[in-house]
């Protein structure tokens, strides 16, 4: 229970700070470059230790700066708890796995606040994600996972598809296979239903979705793909 506790904790806090290094030294160059401390982005007023609690004190602020009570994104608390509770739920996992699992989940936070805030991200971070070829069982079917990558992409030929969503979609074939990154794949396109700005006919960031359904399928041990 401890371990489980501890690793809840620290899976906010990380994403607390993946997020927090994101928007300030990839996104928002431009707003308070030369303060050390956590601000406000729209006052730039200091926060307290208390208002950098993860998750509790979006809950004690009501959402709104307590200063200047402007709106915070509901970005950072659900960051936070989504990953609190994947890093619980890979308590039973053995170290090796857990920092694997730790390098890849980082990854997923930095490209997908990148593609909620600024609709692209860099591809480099991509490169974290073959790490849990450590324990991958092959042989794999190499013929299958070439043609999906094939078909992926044909898909760089149309324009309603995001260049970055099928490098994430083609290195998810390539680390995974074709059978389990098509269900991961199955599975964003499923949650993205729930985003409002699809209904209005707006641009839809899909890598959040697919990163969520990716840490999802490696925190369930029944799901993981090294253990099918």
């Amino acid at each position: 229970m401890t371990k489980l506790l501890l690793l809840m904790v620290l899976g906010s806090c990380w994403a607390s700070f993946c997020c927090t290094m994101t928007w300030r030294y990839l996104l928002d160059h431009k707003h308070y470059p030369h303060r050390r401390w956590s601000c406000c982005d729209h006052c730039g007023r200091r926060l307290t230790w208390w208002q950098l609690i993860p998750v509790w004190s979006f809950l004690l602020l009501h959402g709104h700066c307590k200063y200047c009570h402007t709106q915070i994104d509901y970005w950072w608390p659900l960051c936070e708890l989504l990953m609190g509770i994947l890093w619980g739920l890979a308590f039973t996992r053995p170290l090796p796995e857990l920092v694997i699992c730790g390098a890849v989940s980082s990854a997923c936070l930095i490209i997908s606040t990148q593609d909620h805030f600024d609709h692209r991200f860099q591809p480099i971070w991509l490169l974290l994600w073959p790490l849990i070829l450590i324990f991958a069982h092959w042989p794999r079917h190499l013929l299958i996972d070439m043609c999906q990558v094939g078909l992926l992409t044909c898909g760089y030929y149309c324009s309603r598809i995001g260049h970055g969503d099928l490098d994430a979609m083609i290195m998810l074939t390539i680390v995974l296979g074709s059978f389990q990154s098509s269900l991961i794949i199955l599975a964003a396109c499923l949650l993205a239903l729930a985003d409002p700005p699809l209904y209005q006919h707006q641009p839809v960031p899909f890598i959040p979705f697919l990163s969520l359904a990716f840490l999802c399928y490696l925190a369930f041990p029944a799901f993981s793909f090294w253990l099918c």
